[in-house]
């Protein structure tokens, strides 16, 4: 199973991100609080939702809204699987889609198989924080997982199974006290409440108690013939136990025998069985490359007699191979001779023709070779058209730009005419502006004035100053009180004394809380009357100002300051009409303003533009001066700039064509030199090879060059041969002192082994196996013998050594008689019970009793029903339990193999093994010295290491009988050292052949350390929720 996509619509930081993820290693790079962990128990979420506990408040989206995402898988069996979960409860709503088509949710326990939640957490997705931690390995069900992979029928754990069985035993039967009380119990507290209401119904006849001393006898023999059934099954379950003991021992003598049978010695030497093999096929081999190289030498000497090589050609070798080179050069020289010459007829033509007709009349080949053409001419020529160019182009501009300003200026005029016609009807007073200030601020003044006048005449009324109230009449009669209170204090008058004083003293405390307050409040009185009068200074102060504005704006307005209301707004109405023909009149006038400004502006851009012009004309014309001058001293015709570029290019084409005409005529007395060298040099070698001159020289080179070459083969091959002849030689030699050594080893491996020819070794090699295998098997016997019983092995072998299988069946059917007696005997007493129970019924009274009877009757039965059930489910866990056992005996180093393999490899050979004591679930390691130590000897990192082979390996024994899940870690490397870490990363790159892995660091570092060392992966960087690379 892989996981093709993650997609998160809410949770945590991460809102709408989608992470797809490749087959194999898998790096998801990112800072601290970027989303990793999140990333993680997202995974985890989607799976199996939350755990027990408030984690999901950790992952609660920023926005609000409920967790909500979804994994797509890729299934073993091709299929694509869409899981998505959505909610804010723990485990949230899960949909499951395979291939589009919905699923129950229950299918993913089927896709999972016996991965639980926990076993996930801690073994498949975990993080740095159960990575460091010793118990999430000892945890009871993932220990129960590690030590018991693969012991369980389909995808149902054996955890669990034990779980399933504890809880139904529990629900049967519980010897300690539980909140909801098991099946037995609660009838077992059933029957003693039946017994009791019994009680009250029975009767005391003696026949009666008679009944119940022969019950009470009953039970007791039944009991006791229950106890021998008991103890004689037990003899019978170990009498099973020696007869399985005695089948092993009698296999074990057996196969003791077959061992004395094959009559090979323990020591024979069966690991040299293949070295055997291997000397042998040697020697043969030898053999045949012995005879080999002996016919070899004899040819090669036959062919060196028969090569004969002409000296001649050898000798001039270099004339002929460099002739030979130049035949390709030769025939090029003569077809590219034919090629220029016709090339030179054509340019010869050509240019007749085209110079007189493009050039002119007056010129020919002479002359325009004389002619100066360089390209400072069309720069020149180009300069000058640019500049008349420009001048015509800023005439023509200036004299359109200087009809516009004419025209201008007399719509100015036009316009200015029509303003001044139009500010001549508006009439309207000089002073407008001072006068309309006038009125608004008379109009402002007069509320103001008002408020101050009516302030002014309140504050001319002062406020009463406060009464002083007379308290003489209250001070004398306190006096008096004081002295009559002093008077009964004399005579020994204390209660009227007493009161007296008390009442003197109120009174005091009276006319001084009073004298304070009345000068509290003259104080105060004194206060507000010199800020009224502040205030009464200070309006008066501003009323005087208004009065005088407001008579300035009445002077200004014409006005009387006493004016009516009425008269007051027909003035305003009669200024506010006046006002609009004044605001006319100012925008009018300030168009007469701009319109005289523009015209001044056109005026002036006039008179400069015509100054402009005339400089212009008189530039213009020096150019063209300039230009026919120009003309004349380089010799060129008078044209137009352009014409004349024209002119110049056809002229430089046509001079071209004259040099490449030159150059070719060079080109082909140049090949006629090359093609009378090439003819000398060939005469020159046939005279000195004493052949005749040739008339074909190309056909005489190649004649010579292959005559050449098979003189030289037959060199080389003469060379060849005695070299070969001399390595033979050589190769002889050896093939004989190997083939000495080996049949000298052969004959020492054969003294070893007894033996005289390699067939009797192989021979006594299948025996040595096969004893081999019996000792193996041997060895399985003890084992199983030593698991049939706890303790006194010794006994138990000398127990058997002195049985035989007549013994073993005397014992067997002497229990079985015993087994038989008892039961007919128990048979026996439990029918006399059932007659006494049925006449104890008899003599009890009433229906009721006999109900009770009934009911009792029924619920024994039960208890013996349930107590059956019980005591298959004790025996199923027993056997498990002996099941785990062996198991943990025989496969559990599958698991620890694989984690030792990957310890060692990590650890660099400082640790070579992981070990676990039976029966108890821990581990220790082996160091390279054979020392053993316990993981709280072990550093931390080191511990970490452990702790994940344990996890590799388990994953891995895992995968032989399950789906491979992916592997998601979180920043595991932390304390890992650079070594280590390239250690770890090389085994995961391994794991990734089966597995997908999902890596979350922080850690760059361990992204180079997979390119430095050719880990394929695959690379995403996130940030705070977001895919930035």
């Amino acid at each position: 199973m892989k996981i093709k996509q993650i997609g998160i619509e809410y949770f945590g930081i991460f809102t709408d991100f989608t992470l797809d993820l490749a087959p194999g290693m898998n790096f998801i790079l990112g800072e601290n609080e970027a989303g990793k962990s999140t990333l993680l128990a997202f995974i985890r979420w989607v799976l199996f939702g939350f755990s027990k506990g408030k984690t999901w408040e950790r992952y609660t989206p920023a926005s609000g809204s409920a967790q909500s995402g979804y994994l797509i898988l890729e299934l073993d069996d091709g299929k694509e699987c869409l899981i998505k979960r959505q909610g804010r409860t723990l485990k949230g709503d899960v949909s499951v889609l395979i291939d589009g088509k919905n699923m129950k949710p229950n299918i993913l326990d089927d896709i999972l198989g016996p991965i639980t939640e926990n076993v996930y957490r801690n073994v498949f997705a975990f993080g740095l924080n159960e990575l460091q931690t010793l118990s999430t390995i000892e945890d009871s069900e993932v220990s129960s997982f590690l030590y018991s992979s693969g012991l369980y029928p389909g995808n149902l754990p054996l955890s669990k199974i034990e779980s399933l069985l504890e809880e139904d035993s529990k629900k049967i039967y519980s010897s300690h006290g539980a909140a909801k009380r098991p099946d037995i119990n609660r009838k077992v507290i059933e029957l003693t409440e039946l017994e009791e209401k019994l009680e009250a119904y029975k009767k005391e006849p003696e026949e009666y108690n008679q009944c119940l001393l022969e019950i009470e006898k009953s039970q007791k023999e039944l009991r006791d013939i229950r106890n021998q059934i008991e103890q004689t099954e037990d003899r019978r379950i170990r009498l099973s136990v020696t007869d399985q003991g005695w089948q092993l021992w009698k296999d074990k003598l057996a196969k003791e025998e077959a061992i004395r049978a094959l009559g090979v010695s323990a020591d024979f030497p069966l690991e040299s069985l293949s070295e055997l093999e291997l000397l042998t096929k040697e020697v043969k081999e030898l053999s045949g490359e012995l005879v080999e190289l002996r016919n070899k030498t004899m040819r090669v000497d036959e062919d060196l007699k028969k090569c004969q090589v002409d000296e001649v050609f050898i000798s001039h070798e270099a004339e002929i191979v460099s002739l030979f080179n130049d035949i390709s050069k030769f025939k090029d020289q003569k077809g590219k001779h034919k090629e220029v010459s016709l090339k030179i007829d054509e340019l010869s033509k050509t240019l007749a023709k085209r110079i007189p007709l493009e050039l002119g009349e007056g010129f020919n080949r002479e002359k325009l070779k004389k002619l100066q053409l360089s390209g400072e001419l069309n720069e020149q020529i180009r300069n000058y058209q640019e500049k008349l160019s420009s001048f015509d182009n800023l005439l023509q501009k200036n004299n359109d730009k200087l009809k516009s300003l004419k025209d201008q200026k007399a719509i100015y005029l036009d316009e200015e005419r029509d303003l001044k016609s139009e500010l001549s009807e508006l009439k309207v007073r000089d002073n407008y502006p001072q006068i309309k200030e006038a009125y608004d601020s008379y109009r402002q003044i007069a509320p103001s004035r008002e408020y101050f006048k009516q302030r002014a005449e309140d504050l001319q009324m002062p406020k009463p100053k406060p009464a002083h109230s007379n308290h003489v009449a209250i001070i004398i009669g306190t006096i008096l009180i004081a002295v009559l209170s002093t008077y009964f204090l004399i005579v020994n008058k204390p209660l009227f004394g007493g009161l007296g004083l008390a009442f003197a003293t109120y009174n005091l405390f009276s006319y001084f809380k009073a004298k304070k307050q009345e000068a509290k409040e003259l104080a105060q009185w004194q206060e507000e009357e010199e800020k009224r009068m502040e205030d009464l200074g200070r309006i008066k102060q501003e009323f005087e100002q208004l009065q005088k504005r407001s008579t300035q704006a009445a002077e200004i307005l014409g006005i009387d300051t006493e004016i009516d209301e009425e008269a007051f707004k027909a003035l305003g109405d009669t200024l506010k009409a006046e006002g609009e023909v004044f605001s006319k009149k100012q925008v009018i006038q300030e168009k007469i303003d701009s319109n005289r400004l523009n015209q001044q502006s056109v005026d002036r851009q006039i008179e400069a533009l015509e100054k402009e012009l005339h400089t212009n004309e008189i530039e213009k014309a020096a150019i063209d001066q300039n230009y026919e001058s120009f003309l004349k001293v380089n010799h060129l015709p008078l044209k137009e700039p352009l014409s004349l570029l024209e002119w110049l290019s056809a002229a430089r084409e046509l001079r071209a064509r004259i040099e490449e005409l030159e150059n070719r005529e060079e080109e082909k007395s140049l090949i006629e030199g090359n093609i009378r060298d090439f003819e000398t040099k060939v005469n020159l070698l046939a005279s000195a090879l004493k052949r005749d001159k040739p008339t074909n020289s190309e056909i005489a080179v190649i004649s010579w060059h292959n005559l050449l070459k098979e003189n030289q083969e037959l060199l080389q091959k003469r060379i060849d041969l005695s070299h070969s002849l001399d390595d033979l030689k050589v190769q002889e030699k050896t093939a004989k002192n190997n083939l000495q050594q080996s049949q000298d080893r052969l004959t020492n491996l054969l003294d070893k082994g007894f033996a005289k020819t390699p067939e009797e070794f192989r021979s006594l090699a299948v025996k040595a196996e096969e004893r081999r295998q019996i000792e193996r098997e041997i060895n399985l016997i003890e084992s199983n013998l030593k698991n049939l019983v706890k303790d006194g092995h010794d006994d138990f072998y000398t127990e058997l050594r002195e049985l035989s299988d007549e013994i073993l069946q005397k014992r067997q059917q002497a229990i079985v008689d015993d087994l038989e007696r008892l039961r007919d005997k128990e048979a026996e007493l439990n029918e006399t019970l059932g007659r006494l129970w049925e006449k104890i019924s008899q003599l009890e009274q009433g229906d009721e009793a006999e109900k009770l009877i009934l009911e009792k009757i029924s619920l024994v039965q039960q208890i013996n029903s349930s107590a059956r059930q019980w005591a298959e489910i004790v025996l199923c866990k027993h056997l498990i339990n002996k099941a785990r056992l062996v198991y943990e005996r025989e496969k559990q180093p599958g698991v620890l193999k694989k984690a030792s393999q990957y310890f060692k490899e990590i650890t660099a050979n400082r640790y070579i093994q992981i070990i676990s004591p039976l029966t108890e679930q821990r581990f220790e390691v082996i160091s390279q010295n054979q020392e053993v130590k316990r993981p709280e000897e072990l550093s931390r990192g080191t511990v970490e290491q452990l702790l994940l082979c344990l996890r590799l390996g388990l994953i891995e024994e895992f995968a032989k009988e399950q789906s491979p899940l992916p592997i998601v870690i979180d920043d595991i490397l932390v304390n890992f050292d650079p070594k280590r870490s390239k250690s770890t990363l090389g085994i995961l790159s391994q794991l990734t052949k089966r597995h997908q892995i999902l890596f979350f660091t922080c850690q760059p570092h361990l992204v180079s350390l997979c390119e430095e060392n050719d880990i394929r992966h695959n690379l995403t960087v996130i940030q705070r929720g977001n895919i930035v690379g």
